[in-house]
């Protein structure tokens, strides 16, 4: 979502009955670059209900890509870990792209170290021991990392729009139209210049439609056999 007149994505989960039961949404600007986004799909799900809604003025575009569905835990939220993905991360996350689903363990960002990612990435420490805000400190013992299980296993759903569109079993309504595109979107300043991943993405064109109008995809379940702790991911609104 990038321009100076967005407008709103809403993600609804929605039940047999068509009732919400689970919601995620954003409004207004985003910070440039992909951004990702998820929501929790409760053991009932029936409906994924993705709404693009014009802003003020044309440069309210937005872009998604990459769609995956996973059961279990093998891609937990950001920053959390554990076996229900209820355990959060001890990394700083200024400084930290992301933590292992299975230990916690930090991915640091360029230019940082440590536990926790609060080492300037030039600091070192004997072996044995660890840095922790530019500081060693000894190990305790030896920790043995669990094997994490393989993503490729645990995708329900996946959709990248890099092939037939109609391959993604995605149902289109409304007037402002979901398109497939590459590259940047026509008008300057309005999306994306790439795709998250790949060569396509999809996005709302705002030119020649109102304030208001939406576009709509929804992706159906009631063939996905969901567990407890299934999640739809995605990424959107990128410069």
């Amino acid at each position: 979502m990038r321009g100076s007149d967005m407008g709103d994505l809403d993600v609804i989960v929605e039940d047999r009955s068509g009732s919400e039961i689970a919601r995620w949404s954003k409004s207004g600007h985003v910070d440039t670059g992909w951004n990702q986004g998820f929501v929790f799909l409760p053991v009932n799900a029936e409906m994924i209900n993705i709404t693009g809604r014009r802003g003020s003025g044309y440069k309210s575009d937005i872009a998604l890509d990459d769609f995956k569905i996973y059961k279990e835990h093998c891609n937990c939220p950001p920053f959390t870990f554990g076996a229900q993905c209820d355990k959060s991360c001890a990394c700083d996350q200024n400084k930290s792209i992301s933590c292992d689903t299975d230990t916690g363990g930090c991915l640091c960002k360029n230019g940082w170290s440590g536990v926790k990612c609060t080492c300037e990435e030039k600091t070192e420490c004997d072996e044995h021991s660890f840095c922790d805000a530019n500081t060693c400190f000894c190990n305790d013992g030896v920790f043995i990392k669990p094997t994490n299980c393989s993503d490729e296993d645990f995708v329900l759903y996946s959709c990248s729009f890099e092939t037939y569109i109609k391959a993604c079993s995605i149902d289109f309504q409304g007037e402002m139209k979901w398109r497939k595109h590459s590259r940047g979107t026509p008008s300057d300043d309005t999306g994306p210049y790439s795709a998250k991943d790949g060569k396509f993405y999809v996005y709302t064109e705002a030119s020649g439609v109102s304030a208001g109008d939406e576009g709509v995809m929804e992706i159906s379940l009631a063939n996905f056999n969901l567990s407890k702790h299934t999640i739809f991911f995605f990424y959107f609104n990128v410069p």
